[in-house]
């Protein structure tokens, strides 16, 4: 299968994930394509590195519209909520997935690392850490566990559930 990194600039993730993956996976394990940085595997498997070249988020649009069951946002709190959504709908098996030895194919994952900084950093602390929506709607309540609901047409709709996000604190020393 083929699954998407991201980083805010491709300068950083030259000088970032793809050095990384160069000093830690053995090198014959994958061929690296510098031109479109794509590293692919002896199974066919690929790593797509993305960055925004001209620094405008848009740029992270081409990489929209392919099914990627794992996605990986190197500091994320640089991306915008908008920026987020739209890859979270791009988070799904792809068709050049294959499944493992017993029928299993990848269970979508999307994961953001960040430090507490960058200019969207209250929407990945309010999203994940504080577990509450983003946006405000008029009359949400929230349920006892921990999902929030509003009347949308006369219906409930639940328009948080925290059990689809999840965080995790690290330091250096981790």
């Amino acid at each position: 299968c083929a699954i998407l990194v991201l980083r805010r600039t491709v300068k950083e993730l030259d000088e970032g994930v793809i050095n990384d993956l160069h000093a830690i996976v053995p090198n014959e394990l994958f061929e690296f394509n510098k031109g479109n940085r794509v590293a692919t595997f002896k199974n066919g498997s690929r790593v797509v590195f993305g960055g925004c070249a001209t620094g405008a988020e848009r740029d992270i649009e081409k990489y929209l519209g392919t099914g990627y069951p794992f996605i990986l946002v190197d500091e994320c709190a640089q991306f915008s909520p908008t920026i987020w959504e739209r890859l979270v709908t791009s988070n799904f098996v792809n068709v050049g997935c294959e499944p493992d030895d017993y029928g299993n194919l990848p269970i979508p994952a999307i994961v953001g690392c960040t430090n507490p900084i960058g200019a969207w950093w209250s929407f990945y602390k309010r999203v994940f850490i504080d577990r509450r929506p983003w946006e405000p709607v008029d009359g949400m309540l929230k349920a006892k566990d921990g999902s929030w609901w509003a009347e949308m047409g006369g219906e409930p709709v639940c328009i948080y559930d925290p059990a689809d996000f999840f965080s995790n604190h690290s330091t250096v020393l981790d």
